[in-house]
């Protein structure tokens, strides 16, 4: 570089100094190498070379920062000014892995990268790039991911929004029954049910569904031996026996549907089908809604967990973008991802 270029560098250090650094309240001793409580003063050293002294060229507006910077004094004095000697890997060494990344991305000076307070979902560090005038997040994938789940929890507020947006029968698919009211419900049910059979109900259920025919058999032999019996002959033998085969019947009609039942609230396409046959909901062209009486019973719980797992499954990082896209960059062994955002 000629002595004219040095000449006119000095003499815009001067300038700088006179219209910026004599305006600051607190005055530092250096500003290289690179010190955060002074990012303020870098973005406005920015700001003055490119909108005050109208440098529009990248290049040449990077080297009057780092010319002054590297030989800036609080007495402002650039007589012994000199050319910068700082490498690349002295320069990003005072950075953190963000700001570096930031910086070799987007091709800009590590100083032209504000670190923001405020992070995207509060997990992936969000970064100003001067030169870009825009605000980009920038992180790895477990802050990423960090994030999308932030996303995915806080995405939705209510049950309602979740129908409203995803319909009822998506709705469905993460509704279950606590172990606790399934005990209930079939042992209500069960009771139920087979308090309202006949004798004759309770053998033909048995017959029906259940893989033990020794009772079922033992109970239309006596009842056919009791039938033939002439009406001076005592049969009490064999009501006995039959009144003890109904008694014990009744006993495993009520643990089949028990069972049952049980197993229709553990399973989500099984529950479907039952809360269908209570009344809960219905069924109109394949889909389901829910009447507005009785409506969906209060045993029935939404898991929010599994819902949100779901949700983050079929997330992307763009998603995280209001502008819906994102890019990645390698970088020292590691994956960076960056999307754009309004901060």
């Amino acid at each position: 570089m000629s002595e004219l270029n040095k000449r006119f560098l000095d003499r815009v250090c001067n300038t700088i100094h006179t219209h910026v650094a004599n305006n600051w309240g607190t005055v530092p001793l250096a500003l290289y190498p690179y010190d955060e409580d002074y990012q303020d003063y870098y973005i406005q050293l920015y700001e003055f070379i490119g909108d005050s002294l109208f440098v529009d060229d990248y290049e040449n507006l990077k080297e009057i920062f780092l010319y002054f910077i590297y030989n800036y004094n609080e007495d402002g004095n650039y007589s012994n000014a000199e050319y910068p000697d700082i490498t690349n890997d002295d320069l990003l060494d005072q950075f953190y892995d963000g700001v570096v990344v930031a910086s070799i991305y987007f091709k800009t000076l590590p100083f032209f990268i504000e670190s923001m307070e405020y992070w995207s979902y509060g997990e992936v560090p969000v970064y100003y790039i001067l030169t870009e005038d825009e605000h980009y997040a920038i992180g790895n994938w477990s802050e990423v991911k960090a994030a999308m789940k932030h996303y995915a929890d806080d995405r939705w507020h209510s049950e309602t929004d979740v129908i409203d947006v995803l319909g009822m029968d998506y709705y469905l698919m993460f509704c279950e029954v606590s172990d606790t009211d399934k005990r209930i419900i079939s042992s209500e049910e069960s009771n139920y049910y087979e308090g309202d059979m006949s004798d004759e109900d309770v053998i033909g259920y048995l017959n029906d569904n259940s893989n033990d025919s020794e009772l079922v058999d033992e109970y239309i032999e006596l009842e056919e031996k009791w039938g033939e019996l002439l009406p001076s002959e005592d049969g009490t033998e064999y009501t006995k026996r039959m009144d003890e085969i109904i008694s014990e019947g009744r006993e495993i009609v009520r643990e089949l549907i028990y069972d049952d039942i049980y197993e229709k609230l553990s399973d989500n396409d099984s529950l479907k089908d039952y809360l269908w046959e209570l009344g809960y909901i219905t069924k109109k062209g394949g889909y389901f809604s829910v009447p507005p009486k009785p409506g969906l019973p209060n045993w029935l719980s939404f898991d929010w967990n599994s819902f949100n797992e779901e949700q983050l499954d079929n997330l992307e990082v763009s998603d995280l973008s209001s502008y819906g896209d994102y890019d990645t960059f390698k970088w020292d062994g590691d994956t960076y991802y960056i999307y754009r955002i309004d901060y």
